[in-house]
Parts: structure tokens; C-alpha cells; sequence
């Protein structure tokens, strides 16, 4: 099937798609993969001014990434972390990572690292998929 574009911007993007050779590389920690601190958790952007934006299934997404990083006992205190303003949420794509739906990437939360074979100064991340059922991607608060 030809599709024809009729933006050059269009044209210029399918392009360097096309381009890329994505290679898998090898698994990484998102705090030695992105430089990313304890005291900051990656969600699918864009940015919220304010913690008490951050919606349901993201910030429940949020607590599990505190107490699986060991920053929270449970999930009153890691809420209370978000809310104080001690933990921050940042854009994931601001780090070159990439994440599913209402997921949230940790320091401590391994990612794959995707290179591309014609440049391996080009680099992107992704968590492990979490399976089906209660998974922190969908947004699901449970121990």
C-alpha cells in the first residue's frame, strides 16, 4: 500500500523511522541507564504542574515504583512522599524512555536498551512488560 504524504515534515520523519536498525543491547537499571535519582519516578508525559495533578492510575503506579525502590514501608507513605513534594514526576520521553499507558519507571526498575545499529549514539529505554492482571502499567495499586 503507497501512501503519499504531503507534508514535508511527514516526509522527513517516515524517513528516519525507516532508517533505524533497533538493536536489543542489554538490561539496565533506570537509574544507571538514565542517571535517573531515588527521589524521581518517570511517567508517559506530559509534565504535571502540580502533584495533586497526577491522576489515579498514575499515581497509584507511583506508590508500587516507592515501595518496590524501598523509599516507602506502604502506600499511605508514598503517597504522602508524592504529595510533599519529595518525590517529583518528570516526562519519561524527557530520559529517552518509553512507557506503556499509566506505567512508572523507577531508579531501581530495569529497562531494556534499544540501539540503533547505524548509530549507537541513539538510544532508547523501556521497562519489562508486567504480564495481565494487576500490573502497576495499568494503573493498579495492589501488593
Amino acid at each position: 500500500m503507497m501512501v503519499t504524504l504531503s507534508h514535508a515534515a511527514d516526509t522527513q520523519s517516515i524517513s528516519r523511522v525507516l532508517r533505524v536498525n533497533p538493536l536489543w543491547r542489554e538490561m539496565q537499571t533506570a537509574g544507571n541507564a538514565v542517571n535517573l535519582a531515588d527521589t524521581t519516578l518517570l511517567h508517559a508525559g506530559p509534565a504535571f504542574s502540580d502533584p495533586t495533578e497526577i491522576v489515579r492510575p498514575v499515581l497509584n503506579s507511583a506508590k508500587v515504583a516507592l515501595v518496590f525502590n524501598g523509599a516507602a514501608q506502604d502506600f499511605d507513605e508514598a503517597e504522602h512522599l508524592i504529595f510533599s513534594g519529595a518525590i517529583t514526576l518528570e516526562p519519561a520521553q524527557d530520559y529517552d524512555v518509553v512507557t506503556p499507558l499509566a506505567a512508572v519507571v523507577s531508579s531501581k526498575m530495569l529497562l531494556h536498551c534499544i540501539e540503533d545499529d547505524s548509530d549507537g549514539n541513539v538510544k532508547s529505554f523501556s521497562p519489562i512488560n508486567g504480564g495481565n492482571g494487576p500490573a502497576p502499567r495499568l494503573g493498579t495499586c495492589s501488593k
